[in-house]
């Protein structure tokens, strides 16, 4: 365990999420370590502040998939300069590269019967 807790910011716009993620956390012994939100995408600029984050990671579903200029501009808000963001989608999503980040890498992933592609990018 680290001396000082390292806290991961997660947040979901559905409270029925949050509430399920705070219980698996106290079941986990992690809640010293994560803070459950109920946030909207478009809300993220105003709860954190800029540069605020090292890293972030978004799970884009299908109906996220229009509000990936949304997401590109909250996430280069947060991000520090230097800052990783990783997006976890669909298969067959194709991403086109905001020209604020720099792509690392891609690469599809299997998870059980599923697979997923994610893409890998430092903000510029």
């Amino acid at each position: 365990q680290p001396k000082v807790p390292t806290v991961i910011n997660a947040f979901d716009l559905g409270m029925q999420s949050v509430i399920a993620a705070n219980k698996n956390s106290a079941l986990a012994k992690t809640k010293n370590y994560i803070q459950f939100h109920k946030y909207g995408l478009d809300e993220l600029e105003l709860k954190f502040s800029e540069g605020e984050f090292d890293r972030i990671i978004m799970h884009v579903t299908l109906k996220d998939e229009i509000n990936i200029n949304e997401i590109y501009y909250q996430t280069s808000f947060l991000l520090r300069s230097g800052g990783t963001l990783l997006i976890i989608g669909r298969k067959g999503f194709e991403l086109s590269v905001s020209n604020k980040f720099k792509l690392l890498a891609e690469e599809e992933i299997q998870r059980g019967e599923s697979f997923h592609k994610v893409w890998l990018m430092e903000k510029l």
